[in-house]
């Protein structure tokens, strides 16, 4: 499905899930080369940037957290970009992008003259309003850190394992996902020479510096939750720690009980036990001073 958008000269044409009608037509109005527009038609694996005469052909993978689930996603958008026109293709509804179209309708209709002269500042703002996306996005996560933070501490350190390997587990695919934006964006500056004015590489650099941002939020977040886990696993540990020391004296105190009551109940004709010349009750108070003398020597030790 092809979207047009048209501001002060420039066209915008956004494709969702691209077909061979959508890639002919791009073919014939903007003269790309038909491999690029077969490339278009299945998502590609890894970032990319080609320069052609008068275009470049740009390929990045943008992370997100799906809403409906919260499982992370990783959104593909081919960008086709040339003096008077972008063309964006991706798979699946991207609401930045939808977000974005709104903004260059309103600044159409109202006949502002804000986003640039030609199609490199439209794309400036596009990738801006991306990255933006993402760190607002790190930003929840960070949120979810804090309220993860707070519950290690509150005594829930066993339910808190799976919520810290989730959270992991978003940062980690964020980083894969970026792992090649910088060399991408750093390819850009000798790409966008071919095409645009030299004034042109202060957007580069600041495109770039949007990406560093996103970079050191991940960075910054996932050291946290490196920090978070490991004081998690030593509160964890100690709390095992303490119920083993429990059990471990409760064995104590039951091992000289279960030895006497085991010579009490010898088969031998001098025991006073067996032959019942000692009472029931003194049996079981001696059984007490037993248990009490030792919790006394456990409490002394500082073992209790």
């Amino acid at each position: 499905m092809i979207n047009r958008h048209l501001y002060n000269g420039i066209s915008w044409i956004d494709v969702e899930n691209p077909d061979r009608d959508d890639v002919k037509t791009l073919i014939n109005e903007y003269d790309i080369d038909p491999l690029v527009c077969q490339e278009l038609l299945a998502p590609t694996m890894r970032p990319k940037v080609d320069l052609y005469k008068t275009y470049f052909y740009l390929v990045l993978h943008f992370p997100t957290i799906n809403k409906s689930n919260g499982a992370p996603v990783n959104q593909e958008i081919d960008f086709i970009l040339g003096k008077d026109f972008l063309i964006t293709a991706h798979y699946n509804n991207i609401e930045t992008l939808d977000m974005f179209a709104k903004v260059f309708e309103v600044k159409a209709t109202l006949n502002k003259k804000d986003l640039g002269s030609h199609a490199g500042y439209v794309f400036f703002n596009m990738i801006k309003a991306l990255y933006e996306k993402m760190v607002d996005e790190l930003d929840i996560i960070n949120d979810k850190i804090e309220e993860i933070e707070d519950d290690v501490f509150d005594g829930k350190e066993r339910e808190m394992v799976e919520e810290l390997s989730h959270v992991s587990r978003y940062l980690l695919d964020f980083k894969k996902a970026l792992a090649l934006h910088h060399e991408i964006l750093s390819s850009l500056q000798f790409v966008t020479q071919k095409i645009f004015e030299p004034a042109f590489q202060y957007y580069v650099r600041a495109i770039e510096g949007e990406y560093l941002k996103v970079e050191s939020s991940i960075i910054s977040n996932r050291d946290s939750v490196k920090e978070l886990r490991e004081t998690n696993n030593t509160l964890l540990q100690t709390k095992v720690n303490e119920v083993m020391k429990k059990f471990n004296i409760l064995a104590f105190v039951t091992f000289p009980l279960s030895l006497v009551a085991a010579i009490m109940s010898l088969e031998s004709s001098g025991n006073p036990f067996k032959n019942g010349t000692i009472n029931f009750w003194p049996i079981v108070f001696m059984f007490g001073f037993v248990v009490v003398g030792m919790i006394i020597y456990f409490k002394h030790k500082k073992w209790l």
